[in-house]
């Protein structure tokens, strides 16, 4: 009976001490057993029993504080596990973003690489086709140059055999005029002589 009525007084001053806490765990905890302030309040409770119970003797008083020692503890580990867990999850995902960050500057760093150097080669592909251009356009004019020039030659070359040729055929028809003049003068001497013989021989 001595034992009875402390243990029912601290079980009662306890309960009625968690009423104000049990409505802000409500509205602030979630209803969460590891909610701190729950926490706090129930190892405050399993001290007091532990207190009570080791002056007044009562086991019973004594053991129950222990079981609820024993909880709060388990739960401030989990809570405390559970922390960990989260700030190492939240390292891990802060890790994965920074990791896929660095994958898009890399692809992105790589997608830009790719395109300066297909605009390289592009422009080197424009350039060579130029010059390729600029060189068959010499090749082209050179050839028409030396076209032109091979015509040119073969008409002078033509002149000057139409102009040998008409040289050669007046210099022909010249010499023919100065033999018919030859022929004449030696034919009109031979008349003259033949005038003279005869008036001679008609003169005897």
């Amino acid at each position: 009976m001595i034992t009875t009525l402390p243990r029912t007084t601290v079980r009662a001053w306890l309960t009625a001490g968690r009423i104000p806490l049990g409505l802000a765990e409500r509205l602030f905890g979630g209803g969460a057993e590891d909610w701190p302030p729950t926490l706090a309040y129930e190892g405050f409770e399993a001290g007091v029993k532990q207190f009570v119970g080791s002056i007044f003797r009562d086991e019973d008083l004594v053991r129950e504080g222990d079981l609820e020692r024993a909880k709060v503890e388990r739960l401030r580990q989990a809570a405390s596990l559970e922390a960990e867990a989260e700030l190492r999850q939240q390292a891990a995902d802060e890790a994965l973003d920074e990791r896929r960050s660095r994958d898009r500057q890399r692809r992105q760093e790589a997608t830009e690489s790719a395109q300066r150097r297909k605009s390289r080669i592009a422009q080197e592909a424009s350039e060579a086709k130029d010059e390729v251009e600029e060189q068959a356009d010499a090749v082209e004019q050179a050839i028409d140059e030396a076209e032109a020039a091979r015509k040119q030659a073969a008409d002078k070359r033509a002149r000057q055999t139409r102009r040998r040729t008409i040289e050669a055929e007046e210099a022909a028809v010249t010499k023919a005029k100065a033999a018919t003049s030859r022929r004449r003068a030696a034919q009109s001497a031979d008349e003259r002589r033949e005038r003279v013989a005869a008036a001679r021989t008609n003169g005897r």
